[in-house]
């Protein structure tokens, strides 16, 4: 069995080399009929360096699932930063930070990418443990759900929950069409009201009410 201390460091341009080809592949062909010689060969290294970096083919699955997990992290924090960190005006800032999280991050090829490798990893890997990451989106948002709890903002003792709350109101709802017939898909307009329709109700249960 390969261990991390088996792994070469390895240089970041050809680990990127070697992860870009495997993500094409991986995307074209799946798990199992990607081969390790072609995403080699893709990269220009040999197979034995591909091996060497990653130690089989599940490792560099797993590389590549972590690169566009890491990638989507990126955007979801700066969501946070952008519209969660100096709250003034409640309502507006989750209004705002939903709206960037769909754009930034759920409306990226990287979500696209990401929700692809993880049907994959499902129907060829169904022992993996796939999950988004180690720090969940919701973990990350609970954070500054607990900020503003005791800011006096919100009532959300439970801020895990509220953070759940909210994505299942705002985003999820808006990802699978909100109760539209099967299959349709919400323009910009419809994507903006059921946000806002999301972050309302959100309100209602959550905001701090005045003593």
């Amino acid at each position: 069995m390969v261990t991390m201390k088996d792994l070469r460091e390895g240089s970041s341009v050809k680990r990127g080399l070697i992860l870009d080809a495997a993500q094409d592949l991986f995307l074209a062909d799946g798990f199992v009929r990607a081969k390790m010689d072609d995403i080699a060969a893709r990269s220009g290294v040999t197979k034995r360096t591909a091996y060497d970096y990653y130690g089989d083919k599940q490792g560099l699955f797993t590389a590549v699932l972590d690169r566009v997990r890491a990638r989507l992290d990126i955007s979801i924090h700066r969501a946070i930063e952008n519209n969660l960190v100096a709250v003034d005006d409640l309502d507006a800032s989750l209004l705002g930070f939903a709206r960037d999280i769909m754009t930034s991050a759920l409306g990226s090829s990287e979500y696209a990418t990401l929700t692809r490798l993880i049907a994959i990893a499902s129907a060829d890997l169904p022992t993996a443990q796939v999950h988004w990451s180690a720090a969940e989106p919701e973990e990350v948002l609970a954070a500054r759900f607990a900020d503003l709890h005791l800011r006096g903002l919100l009532q959300a003792p439970n801020p895990r929950r509220a953070a759940d709350h909210f994505v299942a109101l705002t985003l999820s709802l808006s990802l699978t069409g909100g109760g539209l017939r099967k299959g349709a898909i919400l323009d910009g307009a419809q994507t903006d009201e059921m946000i806002r329709d999301g972050v309302r109700v959100f309100l209602r249960a959550y905001r701090a009410q005045p003593e």
